[in-house]
């Protein structure tokens, strides 16, 4: 099956997973083997992985490269808040120093660079429902950030850097525009003016 077919799927299992374990077992574990991950070989997926700094505690999935975790992925019941969880995920995800982890009640997908400075928003590059969005768009968001060869490559955690990136520069235009706007209109550029008067002109 394609990944898109696996997610098509997955939409029409809506209403229908009952808890945590089933949002493992039926959605995330079939999307990831799409995504090049095995599951049935311990040293790609493991279950249960012990974190934390006294090994106490444990997170759902942990994706691997030939040494380490490169992905930690929490899943909670469908409907339960994952804003609830995102400070201990990333915690503990920041302590295996990980490159990407991943909150997920199994249609709603969070992705983290945990281990970038600042408040979890801003650690976020991705927030993907499955049911709502694109089918598109999330299967090209899913392969970028999460596909098996690009995350062991590298490629997928650069790529999200980019996203925050672009999204910092966004939010600084968005703040500094209103300034800027009300600067242009007390001294106004006359090139500026001229630009505006010619599309006034044209409609």
């Amino acid at each position: 099956m394609s990944l898109r077919g696996r997610l098509e799927k997955v939409r029409s299992l809506a209403g229908s997973v009952p808890n945590e374990e089933s949002v493992k077992i039926q959605i995330v574990l079939p999307i990831l083997r799409e995504l090049g991950w095995d599951d049935t070989d311990p040293q790609s997926v493991m279950l249960e992985l012990d974190v934390g700094a006294q090994r106490k505690r444990r997170i759902d999935i942990a994706l691997l490269a030939p040494q380490r975790p490169v992905v930690l992925i929490e899943t909670k019941a469908p409907g339960k808040p994952l804003k609830d969880h995102v400070a201990q995920m990333l915690e503990y995800a920041f302590h295996e120093g990980v490159d990407i982890a991943v909150l997920s009640d199994g249609f709603i997908w969070w992705c983290y660079l945990p281990l970038q400075k600042g408040k979890p928003e801003a650690r976020r590059f991705a927030e993907l429902n499955l049911i709502a969005d694109p089918l598109d768009r999330v299967t090209e968001e899913l392969q970028a950030f999460l596909r098996r060869d690009r995350v062991i490559s590298g490629e997928a955690e650069e790529q999200a850097e980019g996203v925050l990136k672009a999204r910092g520069e966004y939010e600084r235009l968005r703040a500094e525009l209103p300034s800027v706007w009300q600067r242009m209109q007390e001294a106004p550029d006359h090139d500026f003016l001229n630009l505006i008067q010619h599309r006034v002109y044209e409609e």
